[in-house]
């Protein structure tokens, strides 16, 4: 018997599609499990436009889940209220159909949310062309939603 311990990737179209897709570099899936028998996990981190995303697969005998994650951190010029920062996401969420921001954290002036991109599609119809949109438009956003806290009179720090 030989035993090695090379990690084997897990055959996914999504795999294949995301490392064709131009622009996408540092593949790495990451756990992957069952869960129930029936409702399979797969997950994934991926670089575009220089920023590490997070990808889930969630593949059950119903439908399958795609998500792509995308944390980010912002330091704000000066303490601001919960409040504040939620009605600002809420805002954000209400105008961008396509994505949504939650907060993760707030400490002091640290602000932590995670942007977010969900759909529906069975593993075997996935092709580059139908993520190429959906990371082109999260892309942007971090600096998209500095401009919104702007407007909204909520300001990053510069450093």
């Amino acid at each position: 018997m030989h035993i090695t311990s090379e990690k084997v990737m897990t055959e996914r179209t999504i795999y294949r599609a995301l490392t064709d897709t131009e622009g996408v570099s540092d593949f790495e899936e990451r756990n992957s499990y069952e869960q129930d028998g029936e409702i399979h996990h797969y997950n994934f981190t991926f670089k575009f436009s220089s920023m590490r995303f997070m990808g889930t697969q969630i593949s059950s005998p119903l439908f399958t889940l795609n998500k792509f994650n995308l944390p980010f951190r912002y330091t704000l010029k000066k303490v601001t209220t919960r409040a504040a920062i939620l009605d600002a996401i809420n805002n954000y969420n209400t105008s961008r159909p396509i994505m949504k921001i939650t907060l993760l954290a707030i400490k002091g002036k640290n602000v932590e949310v995670l942007f977010s991109s969900d759909f529906i599609c069975e593993d075997s119809q996935i092709r580059s062309e139908l993520l190429i949109p959906v990371v082109n438009i999260m892309a942007p956003s971090p600096s998209d939603f500095i401009d919104f806290l702007n407007e909204k009179k909520i300001t990053i720090s510069d450093k």
